[in-house]
């Protein structure tokens, strides 16, 4: 009997070691590529008034490393290149970024789905600047803020390859006044689904729990 008891002990030591290891194995995500470039097709943003203006959208950054802790609100990257469509690309009216305002900021949020798999990542946008005039409407400067951030959902799909990233439908940024009256206090990103690559590349990016 008293040999079996250092057995026990240590059946129990081991079981609460390998839970501690697999909890701290589930702290961090993994990124396949450091490097990232979104691409929205087509990207509609509505004032209070309805008139909706979509523009194609590009954006490119990185993020300060390949493994992210996920620590809500923590800082993990930098938008430094964003492009929008010209006027002729664009439907019902034009935007133009603020480029000044760059670069914009990539936060961490959370994570949805059931360990050890992950469906959703969703992801912050800080500091985004950019000025939008629709057709028949007012001339409007657009930015994202701490109380008003830009919300990004990142779909994962098999082995964790994002399948899209989208605009969280509904997603209010503050209006002001730019080059002109701007009447409305705020105005919402509709929900519209982009690529997301390697970037200079067509590679599709990964994350995973580790």
């Amino acid at each position: 009997m008293s040999n079996c008891k250092p057995s026990i002990a240590l059946l129990f030591a081991t079981i609460l070691l390998l839970a501690a290891v697999g909890s701290a194995s589930a702290r961090n995500l993994s990124t396949s590529s450091q490097t990232i470039r979104i691409t929205w097709a087509s990207l509609t943003f509505e004032d209070l008034f309805g008139s909706r203006l979509s523009c194609p959208l590009t954006l490119e950054g990185s993020f300060h490393t390949r493994t992210v802790a996920k620590f809500a609100r923590s800082l993990i990257g930098f938008i430094t290149r964003a492009a929008v469509g010209t006027p002729a690309q664009c439907t019902n009216g034009e935007a133009t970024i603020l480029t000044a305002s760059l670069p914009w900021h990539i936060q961490y949020e959370a994570f949805t789905g059931t360990l050890p798999s992950i469906a959703t990542v969703r992801l912050l946008l800080l500091g985004v600047a950019f000025q939008v005039h629709a057709t028949g409407s007012f001339t409007c400067l657009a930015t994202s803020e701490a109380r008003n951030p830009m919300h990004l959902i990142v779909t994962l799909g098999a082995g964790g390859r994002v399948t899209s990233l989208e605009n969280e439908a509904g997603s209010i940024l503050p209006l002001t006044g730019s080059g002109g009256l701007c009447p409305f206090p705020r105005g919402r990103l509709l929900e519209d689904r982009s690529t997301v690559t390697v970037l200079g590349s067509t590679t599709s990016i990964s994350i995973t729990l580790i």
